[in-house]
C-alpha cells in the first residue's frame, strides 16, 4: 500500500503527541492543548520537560492567565533548559505576561533578553511592537521608534499598521490623582493648565462610586515630553503611568 504522506511512523510516539499539542496551540485551541499536555511527561519520561513547560506557559498566556502562579511556574521551569531556543521563547512569553499587566519595566527586561539570544524567534514582529509600546509607555520614545521601524516591512499587516500609527508619537498618559467630586477636579486642573500642560478630567466608576481622574498626555517633541514626565513624577510621586491609548 502506498504511503499516505504522513511521517508519523518515522517519529517517536511522544514527539507525535507533542507535535499534536503544538498544532492545537497554533490553531488557538489553547484549552484542549493544555488538557493533552497534562500528564504527557509521566506517560513519556523521555520527552523534553522544558519544552512541555514552555508550551503550557504559552497556552496560559494566550488564554489571558496573566500572573497566575501556574503560568509563572511553567515559564520559569522552561528557562532551565539548555536549549537556547526554548530559553529565548520563555523570555518572550514572560515579556508578554508582564506587558499584559502593564508592568512595562519587567516586560522590557524580558523582551530584550529574548532578542539578545542568538536564535530565530517566531512572531518576532509581535515582540518588536510590544517592546516598542512598552518603551513608549515608559516615556522612552527614541527606543520605541527604533523597534517600531523593525515592523514596517512586516509580512503581517497588523504589526505594520500598529507600528506606523504609533511611530513618532511622544504621548504618555499619567494619572496624577483622583477626586471625589467634579468641582475639586476642575479646580485642580485650572491650576495645572496655567503651566501650558494638556490635562483631561476622566470620570471613572468604581463599583457605585464615581471618581474623577486627572490625566495628561502628549507633548510636541521628545525633549519636552521627557522633561515633563520626569518633572511630574517628581512632583506627584503617587502618579500612575497608564497604557497609551
Amino acid at each position: 500500500m502506498a504511503a499516505s504522506g504522513c511521517h508519523c511512523f518515522n517519529e517517536p510516539l511522544h514527539q507525535v503527541r507533542l507535535d499534536q499539542c503544538k498544532r492545537l496551540y497554533q490553531n488557538k485551541q489553547f484549552r484542549l492543548a493544555l488538557e493533552q499536555l497534562e500528564g504527557l511527561q509521566e506517560q513519556y519520561p523521555s520527552i523534553n520537560p522544558y519544552e512541555i513547560a514552555l508550551l503550557m506557559g504559552k497556552c496560559r498566556v494566550a488564554m489571558g492567565a496573566k500572573m497566575h502562579i501556574l503560568t509563572l511556574n511553567y515559564l520559569k521551569k522552561s528557562q532551565k533548559s539548555t536549549k537556547k531556543q526554548i530559553k529565548a521563547a520563555s523570555f518572550a512569553e514572560l515579556g508578554q505576561l508582564y506587558y499584559m499587566i502593564y508592568d512595562y519595566g519587567k516586560a522590557i527586561d524580558y523582551f530584550v533578553k529574548a532578542l539578545d539570544m542568538p536564535v530565530d524567534l517566531p512572531e518576532i514582529e509581535s515582540i518588536y511592537c510590544h517592546l516598542a509600546i512598552a518603551y513608549q509607555s515608559k516615556g522612552q520614545w527614541r527606543e520605541a521608534d527604533k523597534y517600531f521601524t523593525k515592523c514596517f516591512e512586516s509580512p503581517d499587516l497588523k504589526w505594520e499598521k500598529t507600528a506606523k500609527s504609533r511611530f513618532g508619537c511622544k504621548a504618555f498618559v499619567i494619572q496624577l490623582t483622583t477626586f471625589d467630586n467634579a468641582q475639586q477636579a476642575r479646580e485642580f486642573v485650572s491650576k495645572i493648565q496655567g503651566n501650558n500642560i494638556p490635562v483631561t478630567i476622566l470620570p471613572i466608576q468604581n463599583n457605585t462610586n464615581i471618581k474623577y481622574s486627572i490625566n495628561l498626555y502628549r507633548m510636541n517633541d521628545y525633549k519636552t515630553a521627557q522633561e515633563a514626565l520626569k518633572t511630574l513624577l517628581k512632583q506627584y510621586p503617587e502618579a500612575i503611568i497608564l497604557p497609551v491609548p
